[in-house]
């Protein structure tokens, strides 16, 4: 087990023989771990506006027909 990696082995004050192996500090694992869940959020709230922005253009669209079809019903 020596040289194994185990990022924040020593958080929970965990005494076994895996603590004495070199880990992170908690404040940087938990720092790396925020990094990869801001950018997962950030995928999400993009793609998220990418769905919004289509469903906008799709309404543009019905808007446009539904005008035209109102312009021929009362021409």
């Amino acid at each position: 087990m020596v040289g194994e990696f185990k990022p924040c082995a020593n958080y929970l004050g965990d005494n076994s023989p895996a603590s004495s192996v070199p880990t992170i500090e908690p404040s940087q694992c938990h720092l790396g771990c925020a990094k990869k869940k801001r950018a997962a959020t950030h995928m999400d709230i993009q793609q998220q506006e990418d769905i919004l922005s289509q469903q906008e253009a799709v309404l543009s669209q019905q808007k446009a027909i539904l005008a035209q079809q109102k312009a021929i019903l009362f021409a």
